[in-house]
This record gives structure tokens, C-alpha cells and sequence, in this order.
């Protein structure tokens, strides 16, 4: 026997039995417009998944919607922000030395910028000595000093047999990386900074260079535009690295004891020679 549910009839119903309307309950055989249990039933069941499907329907355009959102990008052009562009590589070009500079200390007026980039190159030294000492090389950006060149100028002047290195006793070793190791640094500084980091009992003025605190501090006109006493630039920068180790090295200053000879390496030559010749070397002969 079949099991009777929710509006189904039963199998044993007769064709006579009640029948359900809209407007009530009538016996006797159905009239044309009743709907018998049974049919009500199916009705019910077709709204129950119709209803079904539409709950789907909306959930799946819910969804839609919310991954278009998440893949729509910004206003704007459309295109999703990229990483910034690498900043442009700086250039640097020898300068002229004016002729002004030829008879008086020359000053440029370049501006401070107080940021400072680091040559990166290790460079060994070429002579062997009891005592390595090693420093790094840096240069203010905006003065137009290539820290990568200053660099291996000053390793050639500190590994010059004519320099500190041919005494036998001390070598330097030049390191770009792992600055925390270097005993002293050589920095080339625009002169308002060189006066700021070598502080006002320096005496530097805008015009000098000094040795302060395990630190050089190169005034970059005097890099770029020497002084007068001097015809060749290399052969003043040499004088003022090897001026300036000196002091590191704890060389005390000098002064010219033989008129037309030349000058000692740790006499202050950019300010007065005093009647000796230009010297950039600690060792002369």
C-alpha cells in the first residue's frame, strides 16, 4: 500500500470523494476548475524549486559581481601602479679650473646637500707592512665628485712607494663594503659642510680641509680647483691625501727648512709655501 502524504491522494480514494476548490470544499464529483489534492501538491513542489533556483541565480550573480570588483582596477588610466623608476645614475665631469683660481683661492659657491654616497669597490693593498689600516671613501652628492674615482685615485697615492706605504711600516686597504671595519674615511664635502664636520676650532672657512675624529674631510673646491702654488691638480690631491693620512697616521706639522727645496708633505703648502717648491710625497728621494 502506498504511503499517503501532504495532498497526495490515496489509492483507494474514489472517483466520488470530496474534492477541494478555491472556494471550498465540495463532494461528489470534481467540478472542472477544483484542484485535487494531489495536483496542489506537484504545484507546491514546482514553486519550492523554482524559488530554489532563483536564490542560485542570485547568489552566482552576487558573486559575479564582487570578483569583477576585485579585478577592476583603480580610476584613473586603468593600469595598476607599477614599482617606482630607479633614480637616474649621477654623471660627473672634469671641471675647468677658471683663472681666477690661478692667483687667489677660488670658491664656486656649490651648495650643501648633507647626502653622502659611498664608493662600493674594494681595492687591496699592493704593498705588504706590519699595519693594514683600512678607510672608505665618500663624496657629498651635488659637488661632482665620482666617489668611485676619487677611490681608486686615493688607494694609488697611499699604495705610491713615494708615499706612506714606502716607509715599509703601515699599508691601506680600501673597502666599499663592510664600512663599519675602517679606522678613518675620506670624505670630499662641499665647503659648508666640510666647516660643518670639522667644526669651528678647524679653522677650515670655507676654504680648507682638516682631520677630525678618525675623519678626513676634503673641501671640494680645493679638489676641483687646487691653489695657486700648485700647476698640476693630481699632484695636489696628492698632497692633500697624503697631508691628511699623515695627520691620521699622527704626523705632527711642518714647515719649509730649505728655501727652493722641497716642501715637507706635513707643511700646510696650500696656505703658505714659505720659499719651498710644491710636495706632494712624504718621501722625496
Amino acid at each position: 500500500m502506498v504511503e499517503a502524504t501532504l495532498g497526495r491522494a490515496r489509492p483507494d480514494q474514489a472517483d466520488g470523494a470530496a474534492f477541494e476548490t478555491h472556494a471550498g470544499r465540495f463532494p461528489g464529483n470534481r467540478p472542472a476548475f477544483a484542484y485535487p489534492h494531489h495536483v496542489r501538491a506537484r504545484t507546491i513542489g514546482r514553486r519550492e524549486r523554482l524559488v530554489g533556483l532563483a536564490a542560485i541565480a542570485a547568489a552566482f550573480v552576487v558573486l559575479t559581481v564582487a570578483l569583477q570588483l576585485i579585478r577592476t582596477p583603480p580610476a584613473g588610466d586603468g593600469v595598476l601602479p607599477g614599482p617606482p623608476a630607479p633614480s637616474p645614475t649621477p654623471t660627473y665631469t672634469e671641471q675647468p679650473i677658471p683663472e681666477e683660481a690661478r692667483t687667489s683661492v677660488y670658491s664656486s659657491g656649490v651648495a650643501a646637500s648633507g647626502v653622502f654616497l659611498d664608493a662600493t669597490q674594494n681595492i687591496d693593498p699592493t704593498r705588504s707592512a706590519p699595519a693594514t689600516n683600512i678607510y672608505r671613501v665618500r663624496a657629498e652628492e651635488g659637488v661632482n665628485v665620482d666617489p668611485e674615482a676619487a677611490a681608486s685615485f686615493v688607494q694609488r697615492v697611499l699604495d705610491d712607494e713615494r708615499g706612506w706605504a714606502g716607509y715599509g711600516r703601515n699599508n691601506f686597504r680600501l673597502v666599499g663594503t663592510g664600512a663599519a671595519q675602517a679606522a678613518f674615511t675620506v670624505t670630499i664635502a662641499s665647503p659648508a659642510t666640510t666647516d660643518a664636520l670639522c667644526g669651528a676650532d678647524a679653522g677650515t672657512a670655507g676654504l680648507w680641509s682638516c682631520f677630525v675624529d678618525g675623519q678626513i674631510v676634503l673641501n671640494s673646491d680645493r679638489w676641483h680647483f687646487m691653489v695657486p702654488g700648485f700647476a698640476n691638480l693630481d699632484d695636489y690631491r696628492a698632497w692633500l691625501v697624503n697631508h691628511h693620512v699623515g695627520l691620521y697616521l699622527g704626523q705632527a706639522i711642518a714647515y719649509c727648512q730649505a728655501k727652493g727645496g722641497p716642501a715637507p708633505v706635513m707643511a700646510q703648502q696650500e696656505r703658505d709655501l714659505d720659499g719651498c717648491l710644491p710636495n706632494p710625497w712624504p718621501r722625496t728621494s
